[in-house]
Protein backbone atom coordinates (compact mmCIF):
# COMPACT_ATOMS: atom_id res chain seq x y z
CA UNK A 1 0.00 0.00 0.00
CA UNK A 2 1.42 3.48 -1.04
CA UNK A 3 2.70 5.10 1.63
CA UNK A 4 2.61 2.00 4.00
CA UNK A 5 5.73 0.55 5.90
CA UNK A 6 7.63 -2.79 6.66
CA UNK A 7 9.54 -3.58 9.22
CA UNK A 8 12.64 -6.92 8.85
CA UNK A 9 14.36 -7.97 11.82
CA UNK A 10 16.24 -11.06 12.29
CA UNK A 11 17.84 -11.98 15.32
CA UNK A 12 18.79 -15.20 17.11
CA UNK A 13 17.08 -16.92 13.77
CA UNK A 14 14.06 -15.68 14.10
CA UNK A 15 12.84 -13.68 10.93
CA UNK A 16 10.04 -11.08 12.06
CA UNK A 17 8.77 -8.96 9.26
CA UNK A 18 5.68 -6.10 10.02
CA UNK A 19 4.05 -4.40 8.01
CA UNK A 20 1.15 -1.63 7.95
CA UNK A 21 -1.66 -2.54 5.79
CA UNK A 22 -5.17 -2.61 6.91
CA UNK A 23 -6.68 -4.17 9.48
CA UNK A 24 -7.15 -8.12 8.63
CA UNK A 25 -9.52 -10.00 10.92
CA UNK A 26 -7.74 -13.11 12.81
CA UNK A 27 -10.18 -15.75 10.78
CA UNK A 28 -8.75 -14.01 7.34
CA UNK A 29 -5.08 -14.30 8.09
CA UNK A 30 -5.22 -18.23 9.22
CA UNK A 31 -6.32 -18.30 4.86
CA UNK A 32 -3.38 -16.33 4.10
CA UNK A 33 -0.92 -18.97 3.71
CA UNK A 34 -3.01 -20.86 1.07
CA UNK A 35 -2.08 -20.11 -3.08
CA UNK A 36 -3.68 -17.41 -4.63
CA UNK A 37 -5.64 -16.37 -1.34
CA UNK A 38 -5.87 -12.32 -0.48
CA UNK A 39 -7.22 -10.60 2.37
CA UNK A 40 -10.60 -9.24 1.37
CA UNK A 41 -9.03 -5.56 3.09
CA UNK A 42 -6.12 -5.71 1.06
CA UNK A 43 -7.56 -6.48 -2.57
CA UNK A 44 -9.78 -3.59 -1.75
CA UNK A 45 -7.31 -1.13 -0.53
CA UNK A 46 -5.22 -2.81 -3.74
CA UNK A 47 -7.56 -1.86 -6.54
CA UNK A 48 -6.88 1.83 -5.60
CA UNK A 49 -3.23 1.55 -5.10
CA UNK A 50 -1.71 -1.24 -7.09
CA UNK A 51 -0.73 1.05 -10.13
CA UNK A 52 1.31 2.88 -7.70
CA UNK A 53 3.40 -0.30 -6.88
CA UNK A 54 3.94 -1.88 -10.18
CA UNK A 55 1.44 -0.50 -12.67
CA UNK A 56 -1.32 -2.42 -14.54
CA UNK A 57 -0.67 -5.64 -12.14
CA UNK A 58 -2.11 -7.14 -8.90
CA UNK A 59 -0.72 -9.03 -6.62
CA UNK A 60 -1.43 -12.77 -6.40
CA UNK A 61 -1.96 -14.06 -2.96
CA UNK A 62 1.40 -16.45 -3.43
CA UNK A 63 4.02 -14.57 -0.86
CA UNK A 64 2.85 -16.21 2.11
CA UNK A 65 2.14 -19.63 0.64
CA UNK A 66 5.96 -19.95 -0.61
CA UNK A 67 7.14 -18.62 2.98
CA UNK A 68 4.52 -21.64 4.42
CA UNK A 69 5.82 -24.01 1.77
CA UNK A 70 9.87 -23.10 2.45
CA UNK A 71 9.13 -22.97 6.28
CA UNK A 72 7.70 -26.76 6.76
CA UNK A 73 10.39 -27.76 3.99
CA UNK A 74 12.94 -26.38 6.73
CA UNK A 75 11.07 -27.71 9.72
CA UNK A 76 11.11 -24.18 10.89
CA UNK A 77 7.94 -22.25 12.64
CA UNK A 78 5.52 -19.90 11.02
CA UNK A 79 3.60 -17.97 13.17
CA UNK A 80 1.04 -14.97 10.99
CA UNK A 81 -1.23 -12.81 13.28
CA UNK A 82 -2.47 -9.25 12.34
CA UNK A 83 -0.74 -6.07 13.39
CA UNK A 84 -2.19 -4.53 16.38
CA UNK A 85 -2.81 -1.68 14.18
CA UNK A 86 -2.91 -2.95 11.06
CA UNK A 87 -0.85 -4.89 8.64
CA UNK A 88 0.08 -8.12 9.71
CA UNK A 89 3.15 -9.99 11.92
CA UNK A 90 4.99 -12.68 10.38
CA UNK A 91 7.21 -14.63 12.33
CA UNK A 92 9.90 -17.46 11.04
CA UNK A 93 11.69 -19.41 13.31
CA UNK A 94 14.61 -21.42 11.89
CA UNK A 95 15.89 -22.49 15.16
CA UNK A 96 19.17 -21.54 14.65
CA UNK A 97 20.98 -19.24 17.25
CA UNK A 98 22.84 -15.48 16.73
CA UNK A 99 26.17 -17.89 15.66
CA UNK A 100 24.15 -19.47 13.41
CA UNK A 101 22.83 -16.42 11.48
CA UNK A 102 24.88 -14.32 9.02
CA UNK A 103 23.51 -11.29 8.11
CA UNK A 104 23.62 -9.01 4.69
CA UNK A 105 23.31 -5.30 4.30
CA UNK A 106 20.89 -3.92 1.93
CA UNK A 107 23.89 -3.85 -0.86
CA UNK A 108 24.29 -7.40 -0.62
CA UNK A 109 27.65 -7.22 1.49
CA UNK A 110 28.55 -9.63 4.59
Amino acid sequence: MPGGSVRVELAAGVLTVANSGPLLAPATVVALTEPFRRAPEAAASDHAARDAVVPGRRHSGLGLSIVAAVAQAHGWTLAIRPGDTGGLLVRVDTGATSAGVSSVSPDGDR
